[in-house]
């Protein structure tokens, strides 16, 4: 299986990955005051960062495509990384996954005949 990395609805793929460490520092500023102290001001969030560490079992084909990413091929990003584990656990937000109405203005429907023998659940 490989992982895939890009802007969402434009993903390219880039081979296995031997390790993801995430990193959820977040940014930090101090200043002095005028007793002589110092007061720390941090930000209320700040986006995931990962460090990934690629496999060497890759094609030629995923180093060109994540070579390209180095270079600025596909832009400055940022770019969304969707690794193997995560394409077999679950890539939608809770809402989507659970088939959940986020409006007021809608309801959860009954079963849907899909055709021949085949329904959904909910529509």
């Amino acid at each position: 299986m490989t992982a895939w990395l890009g802007s969402l609805g434009a993903m390219v793929p880039v081979g296995p990955m031997a390790r993801l460490a995430p990193d959820s520092s977040r940014a930090r500023t101090f200043t002095p005051t005028v007793g002589g102290g110092m007061t720390s001001r941090q930000a209320v969030r700040s986006f995931r960062k990962w460090s990934a560490a690629t496999s060497a079992a890759r094609t030629p084909d995923q180093l060109a495509n994540l070579a390209a990413f180095e270079v600025g091929g596909y832009g400055a990003g940022p770019w969304w990384l969707v690794d193997e584990w995560a394409q077999v656990t679950n890539v939608l937000c809770p809402w989507d996954s659970e088939l959940m109405t986020p409006w007021l203005s809608t309801v959860s429907g009954g079963p849907q005949w899909l055709g021949g023998d085949v329904y959904a659940g909910r529509s």
